[in-house]
């Protein structure tokens, strides 16, 4: 119970691509983070982003130019 209020505040949220460790920004940018964060707690989870999805998963996530033809 205590982890789904926990879950509800307003901490802010960092997802962070499992192959090259860029982190996703407002706006879903994804870029290298070189500062360390020095905000309020925050829930940190994992994701892909697109560049490392399309490297690791090309079957699923065709490079853009593919996709246009």
């Amino acid at each position: 119970m205590e982890e789904k209020e926990a879950m509800n505040d307003e901490s802010p949220f960092i997802v962070i691509c499992t192959e090259c460790k860029k982190v996703r920004g407002d706006g879903g940018t994804w870029q290298s983070s070189g500062v360390p964060y020095n905000g309020p707690a925050a829930t940190v989870s994992h994701g892909i982003c697109p560049f490392c999805a399309r490297k690791l998963y090309p079957e699923y996530f065709p490079a853009e130019s593919d996709s246009a033809a």
